[in-house]
C-alpha cells in the first residue's frame, strides 16, 4: 500500500477519459477553479501522491495540473502536464512553487517552468474550447 495523501487533479475534460484510466477513478469529481473546461479530481487516499501514474498520464501527452499533500518522505508538491512538456516542484500550502535558500539552480528552474507550464495549460484550455 505505501504512504498515502490526498491529491487534487484538475484536467482538461477532453483528457479525462484517458486521465481517470490511467490515474484512477476519484472521490470527488467537481467543477475545477481554472474554468469550464477543466475538471477537479479529489484522491483522498493517493499512493505516494499518485506520482507514478501521474508520470504516465504525462507520458501519454494528457493536460493536467495536479496538487499532492505531503507524506512521510515527500513534501506537498505539484505536477504539471502540457501537450508537450511536463514538470514537478515543491509547494506551499497554497499550491505555489517553492526554492529553498540558499537558491538552487534547478529548484529555480523548475519553479520557472511550472509557472510558465500552468499558464501555457490555461491558455490552452481557453483555445481550445472556445
Amino acid at each position: 500500500m505505501g504512504d498515502r495523501c490526498y491529491v487534487n487533479a484538475h484536467v482538461h475534460i477532453d483528457d479525462k477519459e484517458s486521465f481517470v484510466a490511467v490515474v484512477g477513478k476519484p472521490d470527488i469529481e467537481s467543477d475545477s477553479v481554472f474554468g469550464k473546461h477543466m475538471a477537479h479530481l479529489e484522491y483522498k487516499e493517493a499512493n505516494y501522491g499518485l506520482g507514478d501514474e501521474l508520470e504516465e498520464a504525462a507520458d501519454r501527452g494528457l493536460r493536467f495540473v495536479a496538487f499532492n499533500a505531503a507524506g512521510d518522505n515527500y513534501y506537498d508538491g505539484a505536477f504539471v502536464s502540457t501537450a508537450r512538456n511536463t514538470v514537478g516542484v515543491e509547494t506551499n500550502r497554497q499550491g505555489d512553487p517553492i526554492v529553498t535558500v540558499p537558491i538552487h539552480q534547478h529548484e529555480l528552474d523548475n519553479a520557472q517552468d511550472f509557472l510558465r507550464m500552468l499558464k501555457e495549460l490555461e491558455e490552452d484550455t481557453k483555445c481550445t474550447n472556445g
